[in-house]
């Protein structure tokens, strides 16, 4: 695998989805149907990686916790 120069990890693939565990594919799938999508994954050190998605209308940020659970609570903010 190629390492990322700035800071050591592996690249995120260009399909996100790879990144993601069963659990979290699985919530996906479910609020995809509702027009959510995944915007992006946020990977800081060697702290865990933070699954983001948006509702349709980008007004509402979620966080894709490890155990599947969509967080609506977490705080995110998208700039």
């Amino acid at each position: 695998m190629e390492i990322d120069k700035r800071k050591g990890l592996v690249p995120i693939p260009k399909s996100l989805e790879e990144w993601l565990n069963f659990d979290q594919k699985a919530m996906l799938s479910t609020i995809e149907n509702y027009g959510w999508e995944l915007k992006f994954i946020r990977r800081t050190g060697l702290e865990e990686s933070t699954v983001i998605v948006v509702n349709p209308q980008g007004d509402q940020v979620g966080v894709l916790e490890r155990d599947g659970q969509l967080n609506l609570e977490s705080g995110v903010k998208l700039r």
